[in-house]
């Protein structure tokens, strides 16, 4: 009797799409190349300058880095940088759009701005914000600014350049990500495409860098597990040269400096190179995460004094958590207690300034695709265990507990939650918990290749859905028409 031939699913890897040529191209990381950049380019155009969270600072910080020679001074006990007044041609004429949601624009209002040049020579000292960020954070934007430099053109049109770049950044990295992963590619696919992951990317936001490394890190240790790995040098390369640099791209993230410990001894030819490797990258990793830390902690420290009538003094919060571990922990609860229908919302997308809501229904088609992902994302062939499961899971509370505790101590000392807080925060985590429940469905369904196809289908139906009408809010959010 002959056996039965049963089809295996890497994701879209079906063996099947191997003779034909349609389905080569509509691989999964083809088709998020072409719904990020598609889409991406008109979150890009509808969103005005200045419209995405801390742009303002980051457009200047940004700017300050590509001045490789540019000094920081110390006035009145403020650190300060010298810019070019002409940048303020890009925050000014856009302000009264922020946190006013009938306050519209017209595209010649945009236009009219381009008319402003990069003028070097006349400065002004600006406030040292977004210190805390380094030149790794903006390798697709700093260029932006050099070439606007070296041109002496529009400080309007190189801003949109900048954006653009970061969007290719974006695209490129993750692209390659989804392509090397033989685990969780849905995943990967669905949460880079979430509407507040897009407009991040097409922006000045250093978050579009940190999230597209986030994950080709995930994807490059996903790939080192897997029992014939693709693109071996680039991988582990890459492994120790995010692992050096994640800490220093955002401190909360320091976690992800552990994933090199999880390469496998097969990567090397010797007992003492496996060893050496990670040694040093977990070594110089997190020394370079404190080094920096310590850095921009020195060049501007945690603010001290008041909001109103609310004292800020983080000195006090660190005794508390010290002294009084117990009674953080409920101010951590109790805050995500009131704050969780906000931290979901603005994880998938507000967007804007905190400012334009998606509809409601959108919200909850973003997780059934998330949710659908998770199921979906398997390869029989590929399989993490149970220790690699937790380990994603405590990575992910880590980092959660991180960013509550990073925010807690500029949270005025009689506040009863932790504020500022933000669910685009937390989309490494997000992507760290998805992962590591990835892969539970039942064998049968692992070998049905029509289900999957049914299942796959849905899903990029729903983020196409999502992402058009993503558009459709910003458009008649800032310009008033669909």
């Amino acid at each position: 009797m002959a056996k039965k031939k049963i089809f295996t699913i890497n994701d879209d890897l079906i063996k099947e799409k191997k003779t034909n040529p349609i389905l080569n191209f509509f691989t999964t990381h083809s088709l998020f190349a072409i719904l990020a950049l598609f889409f991406g380019t008109y979150f890009i155009l509808y969103t005005p300058p200045m419209q995405v969270p801390d742009e303002r600072a980051h457009i200047k910080r940004a700017y300050y880095l590509s001045e490789i020679t540019n000094e920081i001074t110390k006035k009145d006990s403020i650190y300060v940088i010298s810019l070019p007044v002409s940048l303020d041609s890009l925050v000014n004429p856009f302000n009264y759009l922020l946190w006013q949601p009938n306050n519209k624009i017209k595209s010649k209002e945009i236009k009219s701005v381009l008319k402003f040049e990069i003028n070097t020579e006349l400065r002004k000292d600006n406030f040292f914000d977004a210190n805390n960020y380094f030149y790794f954070s903006y390798i697709p934007q700093i260029p932006a600014w050099w070439i606007c430099r070296a041109l002496n053109g529009s400080v309007l049109f190189y801003y949109y350049l900048g954006r653009f770049f970061a969007l290719f950044f974006y695209v490129s990295l993750i692209y390659f990500a989804i392509k090397i992963t033989p685990f969780a590619k849905y995943v990967f696919f669905s949460i880079a495409l979430f509407p507040m992951s897009l407009s991040l990317a097409g922006s000045f936001n250093p978050d579009s860098v940190n999230i597209s490394i986030t994950i080709l890190l995930l994807a490059c240790f996903f790939n080192v597990l897997s029992k014939n790995p693709s693109h071996v040098l680039f991988t582990k390369y890459f492994i120790l040269g995010a692992t050096l640099i994640i800490g220093v791209l955002k401190t909360i993230y320091f976690p992800f400096i552990f994933l090199i410990l999880f390469v496998p001894r097969s990567f090397f030819k010797t007992q003492l190179n496996f060893y050496l490797y990670k040694t040093l990258g977990v070594s110089l990793g997190l020394l370079f995460a404190f080094a920096w830390y310590k850095y921009f902690s020195y060049t501007a420290a945690l603010p001290q004094g008041s909001v109103g009538d609310e004292l800020i003094k983080p000195d006090l919060q660190i005794a508390k958590i010290i002294n009084h571990p117990l009674e953080y922990l409920n101010i951590i609860f109790y805050t995500f207690e009131i704050m969780y229908k906000f931290y979901y919302q603005s994880i998938i997308g507000i967007l804007g300034y905190l400012d334009t809501m998606l509809k409601p229904w959108m919200y909850s088609y973003v997780f059934l695709s998330l949710i659908l992902s998770v199921f979906i994302s398997n390869n029989i062939d590929f399989k993490i265990n149970n220790y690699q499961r937790f380990g994603l899971l405590l990575m992910c509370l880590a980092i959660i507990l991180l960013t509550m505790t990073g925010m807690f101590l500029i949270t005025p000392i009689n506040s009863t939650v932790i504020v500022g807080v933000q669910g685009r925060y937390f989309i490494p985590a997000l992507i760290c918990l998805a992962c590591s429940i990835s892969g539970f469905l039942p064998t049968e369904f692992k070998h049905n290749v029509f289900k999957n196809k049914i299942l796959l289908s849905v899903i990029v139906i729903i983020i196409f859905v999502i992402l058009y009408n993503t558009v459709e809010v910003l458009k008649m959010r800032y310009f008033g028409r669909f």
